[in-house]
């Protein structure tokens, strides 16, 4: 069977290289997830519309759990109204329609998705640009850029798209400024070709430009700015314990707020709204080449995953997603439980221990073992060390030669690490053959030496006990 509208919709704005959609603004996404169910239901003959009212067909249900919702109510609904009042009262689920689409189009093999979150077309779609459906119809923007760029007569189904994209602005995000310039006035012909497509679409239309209306437009609130001292700002106490420090004014001041390091003034969003705009649309808003470079300096890495942007850093978690899956630890929960126990067994009686110490031990052994088939053991307190010292002096602004010394020592011992963890993965070694982090790092390196350079492979190595012993722990 064809895909709905809202299915090619999502599909139109998908952006591989990022591995998410197109950052279209989420009110005039919404709204365009609204005109593609009312546009499905217009070509169903269940509903037709004029400029002035949106008619109720036939209230039998379509039987496709996309459209039957929205159905419903408007047969529920004595009063008649526009089409621009359904837009809008259907777009306040546009969130579910999304992930009801989205859910949709992975589970018919059209997207794959990463257990990160990054999703992207199906191999076998991506190489015939063919959607596995019964009529094998045409990948979406293969489709839509020849209407585009050429005089052929688009299809129905195509003009309705190309209205609805327009509508809310979708052009803007997947076309360059001068492909937009060439096709504006082929998407201004194709837009008036079809008289229910204009008509959902200028409901469409007229509701995001209410969103973006100088009179809908909030004032923002002032960004707080967290007290501190006169030359140092909030330095000495975010050194002191930074995660600590965060927490307490993330609960005085919200998700917000801006801290003043030294010279340097800083935005921290803060709490689990943060973590959900960065899971949500932070590949598209943040960068972490600037904040993370002097981490991988540190290292002695010109570039790992902290410090990857875009494309590149969707390529290598992708490379190595299935080394950092859920599964790999599934697969392992007798030998991650095991050395719980084995710590725990060690730990004092009635005696109080250091909490964050001794489960960073833990996890260290438990992901060095795991995925790299060495356990941290003795070389613990040289990876904490390591990484507090990287994070004081790059995002707490300490001087470095404060730690100078003990850095250095600190390194070596790790450089030390690592090698015996890569000797332990050569041809021959106990570990050659092994399915684990390390042995999918050496495969990229070798098959991409540009990508992944020698010079990388010591601080790449370290990164499964550094990110587990800081985030986890």
């Amino acid at each position: 069977m064809a895909l709905r509208f809202a299915e090619e919709l999502l599909l139109l704005i998908l952006n591989e290289d990022y591995g998410d959609l197109a950052p279209v603004p989420e009110p005039h996404l919404n709204h365009a997830l609204a005109g593609a169910v009312l546009m499905d239901l217009a070509l169903e003959n269940r509903i037709d519309t004029d400029p002035e009212k949106l008619i109720l067909v036939d209230s039998t249900p379509v039987k496709d759990d996309l459209l039957d919702p929205a159905l419903a109510d408007i047969a529920q609904t004595e009063e008649t109204h526009n089409a621009q009042y359904w837009v809008r009262r259907i777009a306040q689920t546009g969130e579910q329609i999304r992930n009801h689409t989205l859910a949709r189009l992975l589970k018919a093999g059209i997207l794959d998705s990463a257990e990160e979150g990054a999703i992207s077309l199906a191999r076998s779609v991506a190489r015939s640009r063919r959607y596995p459906t019964i009529d094998a119809e045409q990948e979406v923007r293969l489709r839509i850029m020849r209407v585009l760029f050429s005089d052929d007569i688009p299809e129905p189904s195509d003009i309705a798209i190309i209205c609805l994209a327009d509508a809310c602005g979708m052009f803007e995000k997947i076309l360059s400024k001068e492909e937009l310039q060439e096709a504006s006035e082929r998407i201004n012909i194709v837009s008036r070709l079809d008289l229910i497509g204009r008509a959902i679409a200028e409901a469409v239309r007229e509701s995001a430009q209410e969103l973006t209306a100088p009179g809908a437009v909030v004032a923002p609130k002032q960004i707080p700015l967290v007290k501190g001292l006169p030359i140092f700002g909030s330095a000495l106490k975010a050194a002191k314990d930074i995660r600590a420090f965060l927490t307490q004014q993330y609960l005085e001041l919200g998700p917000v707020f801006e801290i003043r390091l030294l010279n340097q003034k800083m935005l921290v969003l803060a709490g689990p709204e943060a973590n959900q705009f960065v899971n949500r649309k932070g590949r598209f808003f943040l960068r972490s080449y600037e904040s993370y470079r002097g981490v991988s300096d540190g290292l002695g890495a010109s570039r790992m995953i902290l410090n990857m942007d875009g494309p590149e850093h969707v390529r290598y978690r992708q490379a190595l997603a299935s080394a950092f899956s859920r599964a790999q630890i599934q697969n392992h929960l007798d030998i991650a439980s095991d050395i719980a126990r084995r710590h725990v067994r060690a730990w004092p009686l009635d005696q109080p221990i250091q909490p964050l110490h001794a489960v960073q031990h833990i996890i260290a052994d438990q992901l060095g073992t795991i995925l790299s088939g060495t356990p941290a053991g003795d070389y613990l307190e040289d990876l904490v060390f390591l990484l507090e010292t990287l994070l004081k002096t790059t995002l707490s602004q300490l001087p470095a030669f404060l730690f100078r010394r003990r850095f250095g020592k600190a390194r070596q011992r790790l450089k030390e690490l690592a090698q015996n963890t890569l000797k332990a993965h050569e041809p021959g070694g106990p570990h050659c053959d092994a399915a684990d982090l390390i042995n999918d790092i050496i495969d990229l390196h070798r098959s991409d030496p540009q990508f992944l350079p020698e010079t990388v492979m010591m601080a790449v190595v370290l990164a499964p006990y550094l990110v587990g012993i800081e985030t986890v722990g």
